[in-house]
């Protein structure tokens, strides 16, 4: 255990460096206690035998060399630390040196005398001591004064004392301490262990029993009898073990039962989390095994390992919708792919998966219901263009056949110019049935390059001929050239006519009965360098999510507002009458389906929808297209 590892060599290093700054310290002061101590000792000891050997001084040393060689040795006979001393007057001239004891001669000459220095200390009359360096080694320098009967200071005798005694004393000392140091280390190595173990073991049962709760899904408990704060730790623990396990057991319950599919992933591709819904959905015969790898468990979702990396690489959703399965034909899902961050380096994915088949129907049917209110719309206007068709074709025959009657037409070919005008007119007719035909039938979203002028001309012309006769259509265009968006014709053409119509109905039959019907509706093109908020109205946010808003920053659209002069739409009813099935229309004379399929158009081209209106004053509809962009 690496804790056990740390404590011991901390408590180790903490005694190792405690036990060395306090043998170092008593080492210190006690060499300085022993050195004193010795220099008190030697003070003592030549000063008792300082006038001793004055006296035998003026006894022998003129008259027997030998017997004062003799008495002065037995007087230093038990002291061994005394290297030499000299017999000085207040002159500081050397009267004896030790030295003539070891060459058995007398010193001759008259003139010796001791140093400057010493000579100040000689006439001091109290014992005193310095240490001075010879030959690289220290000596420590005694003057000891000595007295006659009448207290005069006659004499000083200097003695030098050799420190080899006290050095041996320092050499056991610091043997002693290394020694007593060694044991202590070894001591505390022990020591140190002992209170590691002792420290540790605590949270090495905790730890085991962290790991195997962790093991058992969280269900067995930290035993820990104690009056420490460990049990008070073990008490905490199994508090929040217990949390976790509840909030475990409620959310993997939660996922489990969601009638939608739940697959979860780690940055390996391997499954940890697979909810019965999702085997459901996918018809797979089981559940995945444990460490599983998504693609074993079902190939099919290898489609979507380009939508995996984006996700894991820029952690952000991603949205799969459609017929996605080869396996599961006419089967249609929505899918969401969510980041599932682990660790900073490490995201897995969330897979959420739904079975809209149903809702595909549903909407399908919708959108046929709404093509029929579409055609139903302008079938009064088309069946009185038919009429004028009609008309216009039986005119020419009857010109024709009168022509022939009368004999003014002589050959056959003469009556190629009432042909060519029967054709035009039949083109006219069948050009509107084509295009009842094409709004009426079922097709798949399919986006192609289009001019958006060219379709607005089409829509306009059809409009023209659609609406109330009281209504005059007015189109401006404020951009140059071609204006290529990427849309699916058909759908573009329902969006607009759906846009023109309502605009229709609000200057006609949503009118009072008293009110005067007619108006101008104006459709005005504009192009949009770059996208920013300051292009919408405040009411944006009623009929756009925010990720659209943001996603389209700095692009480049097309602006194609629808203008009226109708009834308005009033505030409290903006987020709802793009809900199916809401109208504000008098009772049979809408479905309510009309802006529910422009507000979903919309949005399925990536475009954004805006709406000013105020009643009474009408109403601008603004449909925001992506201008196409050229790979």
């Amino acid at each position: 255990m690496k804790l056990k590892k740390r404590v011991f060599l901390t408590t180790t290093l903490i005694l190792f460096i405690t036990t060395f700054i306090k043998g170092m310290l008593f080492s210190f002061l006690f060499y300085q206690y022993s050195e004193n101590l010795f220099k008190e000792n030697a003070l003592n000891l030549t000063k008792n035998i300082a006038s001793d050997i004055v006296q035998i001084y003026h006894k022998y040393y003129e008259n027997s060399f030998s017997a004062f060689s003799k008495n002065i040795l037995y007087l230093l006979s038990d002291i061994k630390d005394i290297k030499n001393f000299l017999i000085v007057d207040m002159n500081g001239k050397i009267l004896f040196s030790y030295d003539e004891i070891n060459s058995k001669q007398k010193y001759q000459k008259e003139d010796r005398l001791i140093d400057k220095d010493l000579l100040s200390k000689v006439h001091y009359n109290f014992s005193t001591y310095l240490q001075i360096y010879k030959d690289r080694n220290v000596e420590l320098l005694i003057i000891q004064p000595v007295f006659d009967f009448y207290q005069r200071h006659l004499y000083s005798i200097i003695f030098y004392y050799s420190l080899n005694s006290l050095i041996r004393q320092s050499f056991y000392l610091i043997s002693l301490s290394l020694a007593i140091f060694i044991i202590l280390m070894i001591l505390n190595y022990f020591f140190s262990s002992i209170f590691a173990s002792y420290l540790t073991k605590p949270l090495e049962i905790i730890l085991e029993s962290v790991k195997k709760s962790r093991e058992e899904e969280y269900k067995s408990k930290i035993n820990f009898n104690s009056d420490y704060e460990f049990n008070i730790l073990a008490l905490e623990l199994n508090r929040m073990m217990k949390t976790i396990r509840d909030e475990r057991n409620i959310i993997i319950n939660t996922l489990y039962n969601l009638k939608t599919g739940i697959l979860v992933l780690n940055n390996d591709g391997i499954i940890i989390l697979c909810n019965e819904t999702f085997v459901k959905l996918l018809s797979i015969d089981r559940f995945p095994f444990e460490n599983e790898i998504f693609y074993d468990y079902f190939s099919e979702l290898k489609k979507l390992e380009n939508s995996f990396d984006k996700v894991k690489k820029n952690k952000t959703l991603e949205i799969v919708e459609g017929e996605i399965f080869s396996s599961l034909p006419q089967s249609y899902f929505y899918i969401e792919i969510l980041p599932l961050v682990l660790e900073e380096n490490d995201c897995g994915i969330i897979i959420r998966i739904d079975d809209i088949s149903k809702n595909i129907q549903i909407q399908r049917r919708l959108v046929q219901l709404q093509k029929g209110e579409l055609i139903n719309s302008l079938a009064s206007g088309l069946a009185h263009d038919f009429n004028n068709l009609i008309g216009s074709i039986k005119s020419t025959a009857i010109l024709a056949n009168a022509d022939i009657i009368s004999k003014k037409i002589e050959k056959i070919s003469e009556i190629d110019e009432y042909l060519e005008i029967i054709m035009d007119i039949a083109k006219s007719a069948e050009d509107i049935v084509k295009h009842l035909l094409s709004l009426s039938k079922h097709r798949e979203f399919s986006k192609t390059k289009i001019d958006l002028i060219e379709i607005l001309d089409k829509i306009i012309k059809i409009s023209k001929i659609s609406v109330d006769k009281s209504i005059k259509i007015e189109f401006y265009n404020y951009t140059r050239g071609l204006c290529l968006i990427e849309a699916d014709y058909i759908l573009l053409e329902e969006l607009f006519f759906n846009l023109i119509i309502n605009a229709a109905h609000s200057m006609t039959i949503m009118r009072k009965e008293n009110e005067k019907w007619g108006g101008v509706i104006s459709i005005e093109v504009y192009k949009i360098e770059s996208f920013s908020i300051k292009d919408l109205s405040e009411n944006y946010h009623l009929f756009n999510s925010e990720d659209i808003i943001q996603n389209s920053l700095g692009k480049e659209f097309y602006k194609i507002s629808i203008i009226d002069s109708g009834v308005g739409i009033e505030k409290e009813n903006f987020n709802k009458i793009f809900q199916p099935f809401f109208s504000t229309k008098s009772d049979n004379l809408g479905t309510g389906l009309g802006l529910s399929m422009v507000l979903t158009l919309v949005h399925l081209h990536k475009g954004i929808l805006d709406l000013v209106s105020e009643v009474n004053y009408g109403s601008t509809f603004s449909v925001f297209l992506p201008i196409y962009e050229d790979s």
